[in-house]
């Protein structure tokens, strides 16, 4: 999250923030408040009337990007700490393979119940998180935050993984406008006037998207996905 004088950036996970930082930066304007991936909860009080802008991606391509861009932190640091207990039981597994992933981010709520293990090690994880996070903050990442001291529901976590991000964003809350990643450069001059082409900075290896799905978990994200691909006009594109 970038509060600048007249909005603020809410920066939704691989969706291309660090370029987006990088503008600000060249066109040097007045940074009032930073955190990196804070949802709208964090947002100060004083700045909460501010209009607010991100960028949405196709999600069968946001799914490979962020997978991959996880697991190579994985591999290459050996750090998961930071993340938040969902996505680390989710990616950070040897034997959590692309489509098993995809098969759990589609419904989380499935995917706990059907491994209880894994269930058990997220709450876990979530209250050596909640120590040391501000608890308003926490309260976004459920649809019930009423019973997160109840052992967390299980019902709260009845939704996708970019569901779930978008709640912690705030991207279904009004005064937020949403450009798609592809208009990236059309959504940058809208914002801050002409704008010069920057690197895409933190950017993940892997192939094409479409290399990593098969016929099973196509159908999961369509289904599961279906609110969120008719609202941008996303589809799995055809080779």
């Amino acid at each position: 999250m970038y509060i600048l004088e007249d909005k603020i950036y809410l920066h939704f996970q691989k969706t291309g923030g660090f370029s987006v930082y990088e503008i600000i930066k060249q066109k040097k304007l007045k940074k009032l408040w930073f955190k990196e991936h804070n949802g709208i909860v964090s947002i100060p009080e004083e700045y909460k009337h501010l209009r607010r802008f991100t960028f949405m991606r196709n999600p069968y391509d946001w799914y490979v990007s962020f997978f991959f861009f996880h697991e190579a932190m994985r591999l290459r640091e050996n750090r998961s700490a930071w993340i938040n207990p969902f996505l680390r039981s989710l990616t950070f597994k040897n034997t959590c393979y692309f489509n098993q992933f995809i098969h759990g981010a589609c419904n989380l709520k499935e995917f706990y119940i059907e491994h209880p293990a894994m269930h058990e090690e997220m709450i876990k994880q979530f209250y050596i998180v909640m120590k040391f996070k501000n608890k308003g903050w926490v309260e976004t990442w459920f649809k019930n935050p009423d019973s997160i001291e109840e052992d967390l529901a299980i019902d709260n976590l009845d939704m996708t993984l970019i569901d779930w991000y978008m709640n912690i964003m705030g991207l279904n809350e009004p005064n937020t406008t949403i450009y798609k990643l592809e208009n990236f450069k059309r959504g940058m001059e809208i914002e801050f006037g002409p704008t010069e082409e920057v690197p895409h900075k933190h950017k993940s290896k892997h192939n094409d998207y479409r290399h990593y799905y098969n016929e099973e978990s196509i159908r999961e994200v369509d289904i599961s996905h279906r609110h969120i691909l008719d609202r941008f006009g996303y589809e799995f594109e055809k080779t």
